[in-house]
């Protein structure tokens, strides 16, 4: 999913802006810019990912396009 949407735009970039520690992992929020191939189109949008780990190793990372409070809902956590 990530890799299609990546290949959609001519450049992506994240702006990582908090990081919470959720027990078993790591909630980070970012903001995700990006610019369209075809045209002057550029995207902005506020991106969350949930980092989970086992001992030093990411085992698994969740993608959450709705941003913050989508991830922090999904991890049982509210703002």
């Amino acid at each position: 999913m990530v890799a299609r949407f990546v290949a959609t735009w001519d450049r992506v970039s994240w702006e990582p802006r908090e990081f919470i520690d959720i027990g078993d992992g790591v909630l980070d929020v970012v903001d995700l810019y990006a610019w369209n191939r075809q045209s002057d189109i550029a995207l902005r949008q506020q991106v969350a990912h949930v980092f989970r780990f086992s001992g030093d190793e990411i085992v698994r990372v969740e993608y959450y396009f709705a941003g913050k409070q989508e991830a922090l809902e999904a991890v049982g956590l509210s703002e």
